[in-house]
């Protein structure tokens, strides 16, 4: 009989599992519509801050001001920014302005009642200042200070009003003083000036000092809320604006 052949084991074949293909999402650069920006220009998307909605007294309800507020520089400026650049803010000159504001409105409103100083303010002047003086007193008195003769070459002052009892009376006496004698008599508008400026200056923040982010955005509301916010009561400016623009041609990215 004939020999059989040998089974040969055939194997079923292993199904090859296609390789998965890992694909990375690769950001889609924006088109530049500004015609001025160089080809090679790439727009980041970059999340955005926080913004401070601040309406301005010289715009309507519906017209405000969006600023996004980004840090505080060197302890001195805060930088915002919105669509049209970037905002530097000088933080002393910023509160300077929204606390003189206040401090006048204030002074601005009280009456002429006045409160006896417990230690009366000495002011050293010669017999020549006091007779020029002298005929001011009725005056200063209706206006709450109580001004007397303490020999031939001192005033006493031993009432003011009452909106100055809290504050220098010593440097108020003193700018009294000033105005009468050199600036023409005596002006209850100019002294309160002149004081909200003095109180306003001591009172703010200063230069290298730290504030948190709620203060900023704070502060950043009250200014815009001032009825000079670009200007301190000294006229130092308050916020230098940098345009879009001018921004990107630092960088050469405009022509």
């Amino acid at each position: 009989p004939l020999a059989k052949a040998p089974q040969v084991a055939v194997e079923t074949p292993i199904p090859i599992q296609p390789t998965p293909q890992i694909t990375e999402d690769v950001p889609v650069l924006k088109s530049n519509e500004d015609a001025n920006v160089l080809e090679d220009e790439v727009v980041l998307d970059t999340p955005k801050p926080d913004a401070i909605e601040i309406t301005a007294p010289t715009k309507s309800q519906n017209n405000q001001l969006l600023l996004f507020y980004i840090g505080q520089l060197h302890g001195t400026y805060l930088l915002a920014q919105n669509e049209e650049g970037l905002f530097i803010v000088d933080q002393h000159a910023a509160m300077e302005r929204v606390q003189y504001e206040k401090i006048y409105r204030k002074l601005s409103a009280v009456s002429r009642d006045c409160v006896e100083l417990l230690v009366p303010v000495m002011v050293p002047l010669t017999l020549n200042e006091i007779i020029k003086l002298k005929p001011s007193f009725k005056s200063l008195l209706d206006w709450g200070f109580e001004v007397e003769e303490f020999g031939q070459n001192a005033l006493v002052i031993r009432s003011v009003p009452t909106w100055a009892q809290n504050e220098d009376i010593q440097q108020i006496v003193e700018t009294i003083m000033q105005q009468l004698l050199y600036d023409n008599g005596f002006q209850v508008g100019k002294l309160r000036e002149s004081v909200a400026i003095t109180m306003s200056c001591k009172g703010s923040i200063k230069a290298n000092q730290y504030i948190n982010e709620v203060e900023i955005k704070q502060l950043l509301q009250d200014l815009c809320l001032c009825e000079q916010p670009y200007t301190c009561p000294h006229g130092r400016p308050i916020i230098v604006k940098l345009t879009k623009y001018e921004i990107e041609k630092l960088f050469k990215r405009v022509m």
